[in-house]
């Protein structure tokens, strides 16, 4: 009986016994394997390291290409000016041509009536003889004028909006792209206006376009032009400081060699996007918006540059006034104009504009010395 137990026992004792070496063998080609793929993995892993965080920057800062592109983000943006025609009543869309010294350059541009005109059907005649004001938009980075139709929706129960499509983007001329070029095209696009209305001209910039239109301005100041007021939407401070907080820089910012691979590389060609030292020279009343859960532009830069303006601009140069919103609201970067209160903003600015336009100082040019 007790033979009867234990022989069944010893038998599957003997066959484990003999299974046993392909059993290991087996376990060791899988061990093998497995060492071959994490070692695999951990060599692409090492090499995309080595192209994010070395090849990469050192590409950004040799490549005045490279870097034109990720300041503007033009690539992918419609050049069919057919998405570009009237989407509703009341908006044109036009093309001037600017014929500079060296080069010709073509914008595109929608012209929206204010709401109560919106029947209209002459366009210019409207602009002309209306009592309404005119506001220029400068649309952020990587945006076209079709992005901002939320904000000309507010904007126009107080204005005409002209709104310009930058050089080399959408359907305007693909020229080179540049701070200079942009603010040179916009000088131009103001005399024009300038010449077709003797009402007020204010100015909306947004984002990457709050630097281009305080540039543009002090540009004006020079030919003795100036805009009855500046309303600045979520604003930088400048490039350089914006570019470690911004989502895609923060990847980069930790790096040693960031100072000198992303933000050296972009003064030294001419990507300032200075707004901290252009508002200094603006002569009218600012207004700047700016959202606590923004999350491009930290909202702290758009205080700080209220506090800088307020510091080092004159007092006869027009008040500063300063707008933070809660997350409460939920707007984010592109979204302020949702803000319920905008509206009541809008009315006030340009009551504090009507007031400093009469105690407004002349700009006077001066003189050259005669022998």
């Amino acid at each position: 009986m007790v033979c009867d137990k234990i022989l069944p026992k010893m038998k599957l004792a003997l066959l484990k016994l003999h299974s046993c070496p392909r059993y290991y063998r087996k376990h060791c080609k899988l061990s093998k394997f497995m060492f071959y793929s994490i070692a695999l993995i951990i060599a692409i892993l090492c090499c995309l390291l080595i192209i994010a965080f070395i090849i990469v920057p050192v590409a950004f800062k040799y490549s005045v290409t490279f870097q034109r592109m990720l300041m503007f983000t033009n690539m992918g943006l419609s050049d069919n000016p057919l998405d570009y025609e009237s989407p509703f009543q009341g908006i044109r869309n036009i093309y001037h041509t600017i014929d500079h010294p060296d080069e010709s350059v073509t914008l595109g541009i929608w012209h929206v009536l204010p709401t109560e005109l919106e029947n209209e059907l002459d366009f210019d005649k409207a602009l002309a003889t209306s009592n309404y004001s005119t506001i220029i938009h400068f649309h952020g980075s990587g945006e076209t004028r079709t992005d901002s139709k939320g904000t000309f929706a507010v904007l126009k129960d107080y204005f005409h909006v002209i709104a310009v499509e930058y050089r080399g983007f959408g359907d305007s001329s693909k020229v080179l792209l540049s701070e200079e070029g942009i603010s040179k095209d916009f000088v131009e696009i103001y005399k024009w206006i300038r010449a077709k209305t003797n009402n007020h001209i204010y100015i909306w910039g947004h984002s990457l376009g709050t630097a281009l239109s305080a540039l543009t301005i002090t540009k004006l100041k020079k030919e003795r032009l100036m805009p009855m007021g500046l309303i600045l939407e979520a604003p930088l401070t400048s490039m350089a400081e914006e570019i470690p907080v911004h989502p895609y820089g923060r990847l980069f910012a930790w790096l040693p060699w960031f100072e000198n691979t992303i933000v050296s590389p972009l003064e030294r060609n001419g990507f300032f996007f200075n707004t901290s030292n252009s508002i200094v020279d603006v002569d009218c009343p600012v207004m700047i918006l700016h959202a606590e859960d923004d999350s491009v532009i930290p909202y702290t830069l758009g205080k700080k540059l209220s506090e800088l303006a307020k510091n080092a601009r004159k007092p006869n140069q027009g008040n500063i006034t300063y707008y933070q919103f809660s997350p409460f609201w939920e707007l984010d970067h592109f979204r302020i104009f949702r803000y319920p209160f905008l509206p009541f903003l809008l009315e006030k600015f340009i009551k504090t504009c009507n007031f400093y336009s009469k105690e407004r100082p002349p700009i006077r040019r001066k003189l050259k010395k005669t022998h």
